[in-house]
């Protein structure tokens, strides 16, 4: 397993109802995550575990612990980009690294270089379709 140096905030907490994920690529739909814990760390080098909290992406413009989704106690939702080398993007723009960063509804997050882009919602995939 690996050693996994970033963890969750002190003021981060489970959402009192789920957040999704939406999964695209080049405009088609390949999946969903579902986000019911306080926080989801994404990265090249960690466990792909979504439901205990982690996601690897195998794509070498992932760093090692790229980027992490957090709840806050308040209810809100923030992303931060952990100091990786070819970013996160949010809605098109460059994240600054390890700033937390507020997410609406419909937000679109894109990890290094992939193809590969996450859309926050509240709704449940099957009654997104």
């Amino acid at each position: 397993m690996a050693d996994l140096n970033w963890r969750p905030p002190g003021w981060s907490a489970k959402p009192s109802t789920p957040r999704y994920l939406l999964i695209t690529k080049e405009g088609a739909s390949t999946g969903h995550l579902t986000i019911s814990d306080r926080a989801l760390l994404f990265g090249r080098r960690v466990p792909n575990e979504p439901e205990r909290g982690t996601v690897r992406l195998d794509h070498d413009s992932i760093s090692r612990q790229h980027a992490a989704i957090v709840h806050s106690f308040q209810g809100e939702t923030f992303a931060v980009d952990l100091g990786s080398r070819f970013g996160t993007t949010l809605d098109g723009e460059k994240m600054p690294a390890n700033k937390y960063t507020p997410l609406r509804e419909g937000a679109t997050l894109i990890f290094g270089a992939s193809s590969r882009s996450y859309t926050l919602t509240a709704t449940p995939p099957a009654a997104a379709a």
